[in-house]
């Protein structure tokens, strides 16, 4: 079955759009697409170097995510309500990156540029 037919059966996507939690599932028709290579998903203002390197790096960002939801999913003292379970899940991956982003990720990123200054722009509140 194609992935775009699973997504538009699955009951449990139904059921967060009654929820109203999910407002909408937006893909490309996978006869046509809209960004047929990989690297037209990156952000156009990008250079084409930085849009093809984009897809590994992401993927791999993809993977410690969902790793990172695995691990934590497994504490028995989760809530079994799916919304309440989710929100516990969010709570503690925002305290994982809020205590340990800064040196397991942006540190080490920081590290393969060799430590090189990168421009950020600053408004009321600094986040990456």
């Amino acid at each position: 079955m194609v992935l775009a037919a699973q997504i538009a059966e699955d009951p449990w996507i139904a059921w967060l759009q009654a929820q109203q939690v999910l407002a909408q599932v937006v893909y490309d028709d996978p006869a046509s697409p809209q960004r047929p290579e990989i690297e037209d998903t990156s952000d156009r203002n990008w250079t084409p170097e930085m849009q093809r390197a984009w897809p590994p790096f992401i993927m791999g960002v993809s993977e410690l995510w969902l790793g990172l939801i695995a691990e934590y999913q497994q504490d028995p003292e989760l809530p079994k309500d799916a919304l309440a379970r989710y929100q516990a899940l969010s709570d503690t991956l925002d305290q994982l990156w809020r205590h340990q982003g800064g040196h397991a990720l942006i540190h080490h990123l920081s590290a393969i540029f060799a430590y090189r200054e990168v421009d950020i722009i600053r408004r009321e509140t600094f986040r990456f």
